[in-house]
């Protein structure tokens, strides 16, 4: 007879880059706003309903793609998204700058909660 117990199986944290949330709040709020569902919304960001689903509930990270499709989508900022301002309205830069802050923002963002798998 072995009387060694059985090896229980641990479990990786689903959630390896959580998110802020207020910035889980904010995506939920832009949705809606223009009456969308969560079907919807990831009709017009390409992706599936469960990733904005999971994103809204804070079970999965943001990565820079869909941050980025977010703010184009609302006509927001970057920053807006991660709620770095309160300012939800863009101010006219030119397109690069508008690119160098939205990379700014998001380097920020990932200092700041990590990359995800990491």
């Amino acid at each position: 007879m072995n009387s060694e117990e059985p090896k229980s199986k641990s479990r990786k944290p689903r959630n390896t880059n959580p998110i802020p949330f207020r910035t889980m709040n904010r995506i939920r709020s832009l949705r809606m706003a223009r009456g969308w569902t969560q079907a919807e919304l990831a009709a017009h960001l390409e992706c599936s309903p469960s990733k904005v689903n999971m994103i809204e509930i804070g079970a999965r990270g943001l990565n820079e793609e869909f941050t980025i499709k977010t703010a184009h989508l609302f006509k927001v900022s970057v920053d807006y998204i991660l709620c770095q301002t309160d300012e939800p309205a863009l101010s006219n830069p030119s397109p690069s700058e508008t690119n160098d802050v939205d990379s700014a923002a998001i380097e920020n963002h990932w200092k700041r909660v990590g990359l995800p798998g990491d």
